[in-house]
């Protein structure tokens, strides 16, 4: 299962490159292989989002580049998945490690988000956008499209 997942997202990254499409800004982004164990993999929780499809509880991101969301974080079955690509990825004067992620949805569509993971590891911050990637100074709670999880 791994493996399939592993080539389908290979081969959407192919196609998304070679047409062009994939990013509004025509910029050169450093598409890369994630090591085994990046910062933002695992379970990211927020007990105090509502549990809805725009406010999940809960979202899990695995290594080979699938992730769930759940409503709430005592559900057994996703919300919502999809695939994701790090685009680019640096590390802050803080510590802090910042991530440009390509989302894919199973119907095809995607969508682009900026996340950060404090220093500690212990907080994800995230951005999207939906038609290019959000700048760092988007990266604020009076964004809309902010949202802030634990590690659990």
């Amino acid at each position: 299962m791994k493996k399939w997942v592993f080539l389908i997202v290979f081969f959407e990254l192919i196609l998304l490159i070679g047409n062009g499409s994939c990013f509004a800004d025509d910029k050169v982004y450093q598409f890369r292989l994630p090591k085994y164990v990046e910062p933002i993999h695992g379970t990211w929780i927020n007990e105090e989002y509502g549990a809805t499809i725009l406010y999940d509880q809960k979202w899990i991101f695995y290594n080979w580049g699938y992730f769930e969301e759940f409503h709430k974080i005592s559900d057994k079955h996703f919300a919502d998945r999809g695939m994701y690509i790090l685009v680019e990825k640096w590390q802050d004067a803080y510590g802090n490690v910042w991530y440009k992620e390509l989302g894919l949805e199973p119907a095809g569509g995607h969508y682009y988000y900026l996340k950060k993971v404090s220093e500690d590891g212990t907080t994800l911050e995230s951005v999207l956008d939906y038609s290019a990637f959000p700048k760092e100074s988007d990266l604020n709670p009076n964004n809309s499209w902010y949202r802030i999880y634990h590690r659990q």
